[in-house]
């Protein structure tokens, strides 16, 4: 019915490959994929404890300075991949002149399929979308502080791969922006509709950049609802509006008419959308070749939230792990004696948003009395987690 990207129906895979070969994950893959492709310093990193030469550590920054990011695990499948920009790129004309893998090669360039007959933008391990009107095929990975991003065009015979060693690193913008270099003359630039135009005359200035009027900005200002628990909103600064998001950083939004705008640094177009009134209801969202219509939220003023209210123990049975909410200096946290404070910010009734991935979004829930009784918490991989207040 629907899609969501998870990490462990890769580590499942990587389990099936490993009991049908008789061999290790790492085994298999290097005995039939790395040496015959000459990726010699490639290796599924199956041990934590094992001594790798040449390994680039990975690190983060916060309020003290910069802190190593320590990847203390033993899981392969969706994670521990050590390569270098070297043989990833051996890995990416593998695609274009198939060495391993050439019965399985078109499954990978294969939508997903739901059950409503939709495709989605993901493939069997590589999303597909479109990038200034050029096809492409691309994956993204993090972990610890490692980031990285792989880019193919097909039709052009061009990839690009970023790998970095720093949380706050930003792969994929840098590999849009070689993308930019390298295959400037092969754009297609999107044309915007015909009314885009005729406004977007009526609002270009003498120095051949749009303007805006003060009152329109005004009113895309708000917060949209993404998906359930993930907002965006945005804001307005010197005439100028922005959008944020989790992930995105507040990032500036170019008009390409009085209702279009570019947002560059995450490759989308947002269309504002009015009802019969006038009033902005919707953003429509052009990203990767897809489009996506994200609800405006109500009004919402997170000051009148009696916080006190949602204080207590809450308990997962599913994880057997208890967090306590408290409010502090006006503020709602959930604690947790292993993992720290989580900052909660109210974004709707009885919904919140924490600071921390795996506390992502929060949705209390009250009985036929109006008591709250629990809360379900829910993050990019996780939906529905149920806490019963003790």
């Amino acid at each position: 019915d629907e899609f969501l990207y998870c990490n462990t129906g890769f580590s499942l895979l990587a389990e099936v490959v490993a009991r049908v070969s008789g061999m290790t994950f790492a085994e298999f893959t290097r005995t039939h994929i790395f040496e015959p492709l000459k990726m010699t310093n490639t290796q599924f990193y199956d041990d934590c404890e094992k001594i790798v030469k040449n390994r680039a550590y990975s690190y983060h920054i916060d309020s003290t300075g910069v802190k190593k990011s320590i990847l203390s695990y033993s899981v392969v499948g969706a994670t521990s991949l050590f390569t270098t920009v070297e043989d990833l790129s051996r890995w990416a004309v593998n695609f274009e002149s198939p060495v391993v893998g050439k019965d399985v090669i078109w499954m990978m360039n294969m939508k997903g399929l739901l059950n409503k007959g939709d495709t989605i933008g993901y493939a069997m391990g590589q999303g597909i979308g479109v990038y200034k009107g050029l096809k492409f095929n691309a994956h993204d990975g993090a972990d610890a502080g490692y980031r990285t991003s792989l880019w193919r065009f097909p039709d052009q015979k061009f990839s690009v791969n970023v790998l970095s060693n720093l949380a706050s690193f930003n792969p994929g913008g840098i590999a849009m922006k070689i993308t930019d270099i390298y295959l400037k003359d092969k754009e297609v630039t999107e044309a915007p509709k015909k009314e885009e135009v005729n406004t977007a005359a009526k609002v270009t200035s003498d120095d051949g950049n749009i303007k805006i009027d003060h009152d329109t900005l005004l009113s895309y200002i708000g917060k949209y609802e993404l998906e359930p628990g993930n907002v965006a909103t945005i804001s307005m600064e010197n005439e100028n509006l922005f959008a944020e998001a989790p992930g995105l950083p507040k990032t500036p939004m170019t008009p390409v008419s009085s209702t279009t705008f570019d947002v560059s640094a995450a490759s989308a177009r947002a269309t504002f959308i009015k009802d019969a009134s006038g009033k902005v209801t919707s953003i429509k969202v052009t990203m990767g070749g897809e489009e996506h219509i994200v609800l405006r939220l109500p009004d919402f003023d997170p000051a009148n939230v009696d916080f006190t209210q949602y204080a207590g123990d809450y308990y997962s049975q599913e994880l057997s792990t208890t967090y306590s909410l408290v409010v502090e200096s006006g503020k709602l946290i959930a604690k947790h004696f292993r993992t720290g404070d989580v900052h909660l910010k109210a974004i709707k009734p009885d919904q919140f948003n924490g600071d921390q991935w795996y506390f992502g979004n929060i949705e209390f829930v009250r009985n036929g009395n109006n008591t709250i009784t629990g809360c379900k918490v829910s993050t990019g991989r996780v939906r529905n987690l149920v806490f019963v207040k003790k």
